[in-house]
This record gives C-alpha cells, sequence and structure tokens, in this order.
C-alpha cells in the first residue's frame, strides 16, 4: 500500500534534487528512513539482534580530504549503539584495513536479525555500481578502478549472505575526485557519469539502502559540523 514501510522508502529515494539537496529535505529523507526502520513488519519482528559497521574516511592521501567524515561517523556510530546495535566503528580506512574489518563485521553476522552499513566518505558511481574510495586509493591509469576500490554490491551481498534484514547508508554522494573521466569495469571501458552522485541500486527484498541525495546527484556537504544529512539522521532517526 502506500503507506506501507517500502513505498515510504521508495518516496525518499524518489524525493526530487532541489529538496533534497537542502537541509530541510536532509530532515525529510531522514524521517522517511526512521519510518521504515521503526516500523516495518520485518524489522520489527525480528531486532532481538542488530550489527552495525560505520566507516568514515576523511584524510585522503592522494585526492581532496573531506572534513566532517570522520565526525559524521563517530556520531552515527555513538547514536546506533545507544540504540541497542552491536556497533564496528573505523575512521580512514585504507584499502588493506578496510578489507580487515570488513571481515570482523561479516563474521560477526551469524543469526544476525539486521545488519547495518553507513559510510561517509568519497564515492563513485561507474558501470551501474557504486565504489567506496579507501584512503590510499590512487588511479595511475584507467584499469585501477576495480583494485582501488570497494563495490556496494558486493558488500551488500555478504550482508544477505549472513544476516536476515540489510540496511546500507551513503552519505557519500560527491563529485568525481579522480582526474580520468573512464575507467575499465572488467573488459568494458565505463565513463563516470558527469552529474556525480551515486547510482540506484536494486537492494532486493529485506535490503534497504539509502542515499544523501537523489541518485544521479551531488548532495551538499553542510558549513557545520555535520555533513546535513548525518546531522538530521542523528537528530531523527531513532527518537
Amino acid at each position: 500500500s502506500h503507506n506501507s514501510p517500502r513505498s515510504r522508502f521508495s518516496l525518499l529515494i524518489q524525493l526530487p534534487a532541489a529538496i533534497l539537496k537542502t537541509s530541510a529535505g536532509c530532515v525529510m529523507a531522514v524521517l522517511l528512513l526512521a519510518m521504515v526502520l521503526a516500523d516495518s513488519a520485518a524489522f520489527a519482528q525480528a531486532a532481538s539482534r542488530r550489527v552495525a559497521f560505520v566507516v568514515g574516511n576523511s584524510a585522503y592521501q592522494n585526492v581532496p580530504a573531506l572534513p566532517n567524515t570522520r565526525n559524521d561517523a563517530d556520531a552515527v556510530a555513538k547514536s546506533l549503539r545507544n540504540s541497542g546495535f552491536e556497533v564496528f566503528a573505523a575512521n580512514d580506512l585504507d584499502y588493506a584495513q578496510f578489507d580487515v574489518e570488513m571481515r570482523k563485521f561479516i563474521r560477526s553476522l551469524a543469526n544476525a536479525d539486521v545488519s547495518l552499513f553507513y559510510y561517509s566518505g568519497h564515492g563513485i558511481q561507474i558501470g551501474g555500481d557504486n565504489r567506496i574510495i579507501p584512503i590510499d586509493a590512487k588511479f595511475k591509469s584507467s584499469s585501477d578502478m576495480e583494485v582501488e576500490t570497494i563495490t556496494v554490491r558486493t558488500i551488500l551481498s555478504y550482508m544477505q549472505a549472513s544476516s536476515r534484514n540489510q540496511v546500507i547508508i551513503l552519505d557519500s554522494c560527491r563529485n568525481n575526485p579522480f582526474p580520468a573521466r573512464s575507467y575499465y569495469i572488467g573488459n568494458n571501458l565505463e565513463k563516470v557519469p558527469e552529474s556525480g552522485g551515486l547510482a540506484a541500486l536494486d537492494a532486493g527484498s529485506g535490503s534497504l539502502i539509502a542515499y544523501s541525495t537523489q541518485p544521479g546527484n551531488v548532495a551538499v556537504d553542510g558549513f557545520g559540523e555535520y555533513s546535513p544529512f548525518t546531522e538530521a539522521f542523528v537528530k531523527n532517526a531513532f527518537e
């Protein structure tokens, strides 16, 4: 129905970019996400064990640093702990460190009712997928994309294999920080969309993916201690 949790989530990802690029729009998106988490039957009936992995990447070595992301991740980790989540939290992860921390998170998910992954940092859309950029990523050739980044689809698939319900929250809808416009994904040379932002992904049954702005658009970073989306999330998501 129109008022179902999944319908509300659909509204969240379809909000106009002009709305979502404002602080008020971020609050609106978070409130919709909060309603999904609060009254979805799947989450409400099976919320006895909830595990989260929270990452904030700020101190990039080869691209501009992001001033708010560690603050965002720390605030979200605190909020989730206060709401009953077991939280794995880490900041400024290079590729190898991300792999180690992700493995710890996935191994912890046995019999978890809800798994949640939150990421704040540089991200990029290419080939219909979203990729998380570790702090040590560097692109010397068009073949480096696959070996220097981590795909959101891969993270989601691990979570789906190990937990009943999944939530991914990406506060990383920023411009491509690298100069190249095309990279090889497998044997295909894929262009980075001019619009920037992240791609809308089909999460499948039992999974939700939330973005800090409409897919294909770039979110504002804000001028305060936190990004507008994360500030709204912390204030509203678990009240």
